[in-house]
């Protein structure tokens, strides 16, 4: 049978129909697209958290080292072992308070700038 005139009723019914057929396909296939992307996009935000999780350990263990270096940096130890090296140990048998200028000992401490 050849078709040699189409109605523009059967033309309309006939893109209705595609079309609605293209949406049940089409919303499932992007709500199922949407779930594994939310689960994929949640696995990474997890690891980049445990990553910056561990990165805040190491820094608060690197503070607390700093802090302990800067404590014992200004130690009244170091201080008079560095004025009995300096000074011989004459004046300190006196007992007299005496005000020095210390160079710094350690270079990686830059607390004289």
């Amino acid at each position: 049978m050849i078709v040699t005139h189409i109605d523009k009723k059967d033309v309309k019914n006939t893109i209705s129909l595609i079309f609605l057929a293209l949406l049940k396909i089409a919303i499932p296939a992007s709500v199922a697209f949407l779930l594994v992307w939310q689960s994929i996009d949640h696995a990474h935000l997890n690891r980049q958290i445990k990553k910056l999780s561990q990165k805040k350990e190491e820094l608060y263990k690197k503070n607390y080292e700093l802090k302990v270096g800067i404590a014992s940096f200004t130690s009244a130890e170091r201080m008079e072992s560095i004025y009995r090296k300096n000074n011989q140990a004459s004046d300190y048998a006196n007992k007299k308070i005496i005000t020095l200028i210390l160079p710094p000992e350690n270079k990686s401490f830059e607390i004289y700038k």
